[in-house]
């Protein structure tokens, strides 16, 4: 006889292999099933996976919701419609009801070598091809000859540093009304796990570690820089930031590249307010 729904259980562990190496970044995400098994009710013993029991399938719902998806190390990011959440190493991200569409990536200063997927209740199909609606701001910001310049100044450093070597590099970087730092324009640099190598008109801020720091608005724009070079090599990112002189926080953009600083992985930036 059929057990009922409320007594149906799956319980699911993935593994997610994660590209650990900046030149296998741009390879797609591989889920494999390491193992299944579906119960009318708890089995005795001792498990190699953690099950807690609930007295209702409402009640592991709530605690879950129909899914669950647990970080085990470095840190994901986990993109829906409802925008992008970030879920550090012990922690878990409870999922949402059939046919909501998204997309993982790691984003941590730690490589995702693997997750965890919990499933708690297999009544309706749990995965099906979706598509996730357009992000809600632009990629990129729009053409102008301000953009041009900042683009082609980052390329151009990120050459220089490859071709001279980070102090070489950094040593004109650090000039003042130079190519490299004029006005309110000029370069900085983190490694790959976001300690900052470069900030000439914010030396207080080289040695420090800025995971996790947020602008006004909550964005941790300087995981964003990290997960963009990770993903694409180079890209923009939006956020607000006051101006010089300024506390009000305003748009900025910034362009990062990733570039590596005699051997070791990192990107380099700058960035402009437009309008």
């Amino acid at each position: 006889m059929k057990p009922p729904l409320s007594c149906r259980r799956l319980l699911a562990l993935f593994a997610a292999s994660m590209a650990a190496s900046a030149a296998l970044a741009a390879q797609p995400l591989t889920i494999k099933m390491l193992a299944e098994k579906k119960v009318s009710e708890l089995p005795p013993g001792e498990l190699f996976w953690r099950i807690d029991a609930f007295a209702s399938l409402g009640q592991a719902e709530a605690a879950a919701g129909r899914w669950s998806l647990a970080t085990i190390t470095g840190e994901q990011s986990i993109r829906g419609a409802d925008g992008v959440k970030h879920v550090e190493a012990g922690q878990a991200e409870p999922g949402h009801g059939a046919g909501m569409a998204m997309q993982v990536s790691s984003t941590g200063s730690t490589d995702l070598h693997a997750l965890v997927m919990f499933v708690v209740d297999a009544g309706e199909p749990f995965s099906s091809p979706a598509s996730l609606p357009p992000a809600a701001t632009a990629d990129a910001p729009p053409p102008s000859a301000e953009a041009t310049r900042i683009e082609s100044l980052v390329n151009k450093a990120a050459a220089l540093v490859e071709s001279q070597g980070e102090a070489a590099a950094f040593a004109q970087f650090r000039t003042r009304d130079s190519d490299w730092w004029s006005g309110d324009t000029y370069l900085f640099a983190y490694d790959q796990n976001m300690n900052v190598l470069l900030n000439p008109a914010f030396s207080k801020r080289e040695g420090t570690n800025v995971h996790g720091q947020t602008d006004a608005n909550g964005k941790p724009m300087h995981d964003e820089f990290m997960n963009v070079v990770r993903t694409k090599g180079s890209g923009w990112v939006d956020y607000v930031f006051p101006k010089p002189g300024e506390s009000k926080p305003s748009l900025k953009w910034t362009y990062v590249k990733r570039v590596n600083f005699d051997g070791t992985p990192g990107l380099i930036g700058a960035g402009f307010y437009p309008g």
